[in-house]
């Protein structure tokens, strides 16, 4: 394993993974240094920008409520498409073989695993879940499914409020964006937990395993990170309650994510 690089040039809680985790904090700190140029590299051929866009529907499906639809998630292998039912808290399974009427073929229910469905993601007939708990400022869960048997492979804790999750170009890890919002602001009973990002390491879904890059290290350098443009101002928040990943972008490569 090879040491995970720092966070915005200061270092990170979470060492252990190759996958490097880099925190695109508001203005996007530490990460446009890398789109510097290279002398030795030779620019390719470019072409100019489309103006315009042209699309023509060929099929669609009502999910009878309002957001019925909101994340959706195609997997290649089964020709099923994986829709968040927002209204519900459930997970809509469409069959895409023809695209053209796409059909519902079952509703995956979370309640026995945590509150309700917050995210999918779909690699090579492997569904994930991310799932927020009941009360949703504690861990949540991220559960793993067979595309085309629907069969519950195994689960896997996280952070609070787990909200988008993606896997890398491998298929072999799964990262999860923990957003960690509070339930209130000086009320009593606030509870504002502390955002993360979960690096799972997929192991076919049946014996998933995690590991946590969190923002502890930035406690207490709050005024440090103001300065350099970083917002932070949940009342009576710190830096790691107050971050809160909301999404992540992988490298083609796989070696590199952006929250």
């Amino acid at each position: 394993d090879t040491a995970m690089p720092q966070i915005s040039s200061h270092p990170a809680p979470c060492r252990r993974h190759p996958l490097r985790l880099l925190g695109a904090f508001a203005l996007g700190v530490a990460l446009l240094s890398a789109c510097g140029g290279d002398d030795d590299v030779e620019e390719t051929s470019t072409q100019a920008t489309p103006v315009a866009i042209s699309l023509a529907k060929i099929g669609g499906f009502n999910g009878g409520a309002v957001g019925a639809a909101e994340i959706t998630a195609y997997d290649a292998v089964s020709k099923r498409l994986f829709v968040v039912n927002g209204a519900n808290g459930t997970l809509d399974v469409l069959d895409l073989a023809d695209p053209t009427q796409p059909k519902l073929i079952s509703t995956i229910s979370v309640t026995a695993l945590g509150g309700s469905v917050n995210s999918v993601a779909a690699d090579g007939g492997l569904v994930a879940v991310a799932i927020e708990a009941q009360p949703k400022t504690s861990p949540g869960t991220v559960a793993f499914y067979n595309a085309s048997s629907l069969v519950l492979l195994g689960t896997v804790a996280v952070g609070a409020l787990p909200d988008m999750l993606v896997f890398t170009p491998d298929g072999k890890t799964l990262l999860v964006a923990n957003e960690g919002e509070p339930n209130s602001y000086g009320q009593a009973g606030s509870i504002d937990p502390e955002g993360s990002i979960s690096v799972v390491t997929v192991n076919g879904g049946t014996n998933p395993s995690v590991a946590t890059a969190d923002f502890k290290a930035f406690i207490g350098q709050e005024a440090a990170l103001r300065a350099q443009g970083i917002r932070i101002f949940g009342p009576g928040a710190n830096a790691a309650q107050d971050l809160e990943p909301e999404y992540i972008a992988i490298s083609d490569d796989g070696k590199t994510a952006y929250a």
